[in-house]
């Protein structure tokens, strides 16, 4: 069994959780796996297994024997990181070293001059900038992109500025998208030359065509990140609403998924009867868009429920906490994207997860809707 499959399996042990002080924040230990959340987290002391932090600033100083999931709004790895590295946040900045895969995400990431990825590295967002060294591919897209590094596989750029400076140093393809020409400084090496791809190409598939996908998350490591930042934000902007979804979510999981099922299949079938109906094509065009988006939020609460079910059994006095609740929410998805993976019954379990946050989220509505009774005279 997989290492990050049997941790999802034990989310739920309280009596193997001992408690693990992390500098401005609080840590947990499971096994060899750190767990840390807080407003400030600094990782001063080496992880023999995982790492799993989050916060509003993520430092981490000491080395990681594992893999490391950090979100956060500031994120700071400055250590090398044994195994594979997934970090979504408002600011990333890289400058320790990665064995394996690395998946970052944020609104500016930099990686910076010395840092090095054994294979490959993906990064998604609004400003980018790799000054390592890669040593597979490399995939980036985001508003403004800069590559001024070594990668030893192919490039794969998509934004709508891309510049590569004159360290790079590019010993396969660069393959690039976007509506500008791309800027190549002088000194930039270029082994196998430069293409232009038309959108809708298959250049820029986030899921890894050498085994990525299947060693890290099955889904793709961008869907667990979209959810992480998603759900981060809806955290820290209406924490009391997923409270209450949550807790609908787990005590009445029953009528949750069961109210879930009915919402999934029958809002299509009612939206088709309103194109049917002519007139009713307005309300089904608005329709469909709202149900792509309760159907994620759906997911998301559940994935939340998941997690402070979690929460609540390892740090029970950190249930109240935004951080230690995102810390949750992140473990969840991980855990939900390798339980999928598992023949029948994994598919079965994230189905019931995902309706049973669906069915929380109207249970929620109708209970709030419902008209106060008038006070007897």
């Amino acid at each position: 069994m997989p290492k990050n499959l049997l941790l999802a399996v034990l989310l739920a042990a309280a009596p193997l959780a001992a408690a693990d002080p992390v500098e401005d924040g609080i840590g947990h230990t499971l096994g060899s796996d750190r767990f840390a959340a807080g407003g400030s987290v600094t990782v001063s002391a080496p992880t023999a297994g995982s790492l799993f932090a989050a916060g509003a600033r993520v430092t981490v100083e000491a080395p990681v024997a594992g893999d490391a999931y950090l979100a956060g709004a500031h994120i700071d790895l400055r250590a090398p990181i044994a195994r594979r590295l997934t970090a979504a946040g408002a600011q990333l900045i890289v400058s320790g070293n990665v064995e394996h895969n690395a998946w970052l995400a944020g609104a500016s990431v930099e990686v910076r001059p010395g840092a090095r990825f054994g294979r490959r590295v993906a990064m998604a967002g609004g400003e980018l900038s790799m000054a390592g060294t890669v040593a597979g591919d490399l995939q980036m897209a985001g508003g403004e992109v800069v590559l001024n590094g070594g990668v030893g596989g192919d490039a794969e750029l998509a934004a709508a500025r891309i510049e590569v400076g004159p360290e790079a140093r590019i010993e396969g393809r660069l393959r690039y998208r976007s509506d500008h020409e791309i800027i190549v400084a002088p000194g930039a090496q270029i082994a196998g030359g430069i293409e232009r791809t038309t959108r809708g190409g298959s250049a820029f598939d986030w899921r890894d065509r050498s085994g990525f996908a299947r060693n890290g998350f099955p889904r793709g490591p961008s869907w667990v990140t979209g959810c992480l930042l998603f759900g981060a934000l809806l955290l820290w902007l209406a924490p009391g609403l997923f409270a209450d979804t949550s807790r609908l979510a787990r005590s009445a999981w029953l009528q949750s998924i069961g109210l879930g099922l009915a919402t999934v299949f029958v809002v299509p079938v009612v939206a088709v009867m309103l194109f049917i109906t002519v007139i009713g094509i307005p309300l089904a065009l608005l329709t469909i868009p709202m149900y792509v988006v309760w159907l994620l939020l759906g997911y998301l609460v559940g994935a939340v429920a998941v997690g402070d079910f979690a929460l609540g059994h390892l740090a029970p006095g950190r249930t109240g906490s935004t951080g230690w609740r995102i810390l949750g929410l992140l473990l969840a998805l991980v855990a939900l994207a390798f339980v999928r993976e598992l023949p029948v019954i994994g598919r079965l379990a994230v189905a019931l997860v995902f309706f049973a946050g669906v069915g929380a989220l109207c249970l929620r509505v109708f209970r709030h809707s419902r008209p106060t009774a008038a006070p007897a005279a």
